[in-house]
């Protein structure tokens, strides 16, 4: 049978003396100290002053981690809601500028050769252009032989294969 030193009040249960007895756990070794200068039987038990200083340390940074983190999150939430609601009211906005119906330039059809070995394929080309209103229609229609000779020279560099 194992000494009893204060701490447990049944020594004759081995299980519960292993578990509260600092001399066997070393959760409780590191908490409390047994003191020698006192008999077996009345020993005091000392918590050490610079553990519990270091565990409150450490909870205060954990607590202030805990903390800053919590408010991150609110400031992240509350910002996305603000954007969601002012996104509402710029749709809504936009929706009453998209009225603008869009102007379409069709392009003439081009017949390209292409870079072929023994130049045997052509292309036949047919493109429209997507604008924002008549005036870009009519600033393009006076630039147009340039762009048609920048889409020929484009095309023929390239091969079938790369084209398809």
């Amino acid at each position: 049978m194992q000494p009893n030193n204060g701490l447990v009040a049944n020594a004759s249960c081995p299980v519960l003396h292993w578990l509260l007895c600092p001399c066997h756990s070393p959760v409780l070794q590191g908490i409390f100290t047994v003191s020698t200068n006192a008999p077996a039987a009345t020993a005091a038990v000392v918590a050490k002053p610079a553990k519990s200083k270091k565990l409150l340390v450490i909870g205060a940074v954990v607590l202030l981690l805990v903390v800053a983190g919590a408010v991150a999150a609110w400031l992240l939430t509350s910002r996305q809601t603000q954007d969601d609601q002012d996104g509402e009211h710029a749709s809504a906005s936009a929706a009453k500028a998209a009225v603008v119906v869009p102007t379409f330039l069709p392009m003439d059809t081009m017949v390209v050769n292409l870079a072929d070995p023994g130049g045997e394929r052509f292309a036949q080309i047919g493109i429209s252009l997507e604008l924002v209103d008549s005036k870009t229609a009519d600033t393009l229609k006076q630039l147009m032989p340039s762009i048609r000779s920048s889409i020929l020279l484009l095309v023929s560099q390239r091969s079938s294969d790369e084209l398809l």
